[in-house]
């Protein structure tokens, strides 16, 4: 099923691949590196390219993704926006059934399609389209040799977002542009900030 506006882009629904959305998650600061990132997503380059976000372990690496996930601006100029949490226990199937369901593609038959079939059926939806694709929670270079391998590579300004708290992974993915976006603590400001919207 797709969901499509007047403009022919689709909007994706949060679904099981997302986050959990049942509780408020609060972003305080980073304005200046959420600005940087988007103007990187709707940049002049049209090859496609990555962007590996590092840090410690709740240090709020998902909220951020999520934040530049669901901006308005985002929203524009993605064909298709997909979300897949990946962990540490990684299962390919899993990761491909919930980025077709991301993209609101999945149906009851595609449940019983082989694997390769189902990378066909992801690569065939995202070709010739503008897509980002937020890969949260990757842990293994393996991985990403995988699942990088399922999106296509063309010059229609696609982008990808990984996020991870290995900064071996975040260094073996190459950008054109940026090294790995460290996430940093907040400051006096923004932690007050963020205390007093709590």
């Amino acid at each position: 099923m797709e969901i499509e506006d007047d403009s022919g882009v689709q909007d994706l629904k949060p679904g099981t691949a997302l986050p959990s959305r049942s509780g408020k998650s609060t972003m305080v600061g980073l304005d200046k590196e959420l600005i940087e990132i988007l103007n990187w997503l709707d940049g002049n380059s049209s090859a496609r390219d990555t962007l590996s976000i590092v840090g410690m372990p709740g240090i709020g690496k998902t909220t951020f993704a999520r934040k530049i996930y669901d901006h308005q601006r985002v929203q524009e100029i993605f064909h298709v926006r997909a979300w897949v949490t990946v962990s540490q226990n990684y299962d390919e199937r899993i990761v491909l059934l919930d980025l077709v369901h991301s993209m609101k593609k999945l149906s009851g038959e595609m449940h019983n399609l082989e694997t390769s079939a189902l990378k066909d059926k992801l690569h065939k939806n995202l070709k010739g389209r503008r897509y980002l694709i937020i890969i949260d929670d990757i842990w293994d270079t393996k991985v990403w040799n995988d699942v990088n391998r399922l999106f296509p590579v063309d010059k229609e300004k696609s982008r990808i977002i990984l996020a991870t708290r290995l900064e071996e992974v975040a260094v073996y993915v190459k950008s054109s542009r940026f090294a790995p976006y460290k996430m940093r603590f907040l400051n006096d400001v923004e932690s007050w900030n963020l205390f007093s919207e709590k």
